[in-house]
């Protein structure tokens, strides 16, 4: 009886080669997007500490404003500042100005277009 449920048990379980955040990620577009929101994000511990300091250290954790960029998966690529995401934004305005963005690639003000 119990070889049965264990082969029902590991019909059930699935394993993800690309694991999820799901802090950060998002359900999948299709499309590059960014997403500005509150992070946490874990403080900086001493590197230089023993081991038995270490452990006694509690983990503290800082909560940032930061603009997660996703891929067309969801998945997040990289978090940079919304003063920085500004800049990006104003020297995409500028390009498009002086060239103009090929008609698939529009900029929006949730999809970056390189």
């Amino acid at each position: 009886m119990g070889q049965k449920s264990d082969y029902i048990l590991r019909n059930k379980v699935t394993f993800g080669l690309h694991p999820t955040n799901p802090q950060l990620d998002i359900q999948p577009t299709g499309h590059c997007k960014y997403w500005v929101h509150e992070v946490r994000l874990m403080d900086h511990t001493d590197q230089n500490a023993q081991p038995h300091e270490q452990e006694s250290q509690l983990i503290s954790y800082s909560t940032v404003l930061a603009a997660c960029v996703h891929g067309a998966d969801g998945k997040c690529k990289g978090m940079l500042t919304p003063e920085r995401l500004q800049v990006l934004h104003q020297k995409i305005q500028l390009q498009s100005q002086e060239h103009r963005p090929s008609p698939q690639c529009q900029p929006t003000t949730t999809e970056l277009c390189f």
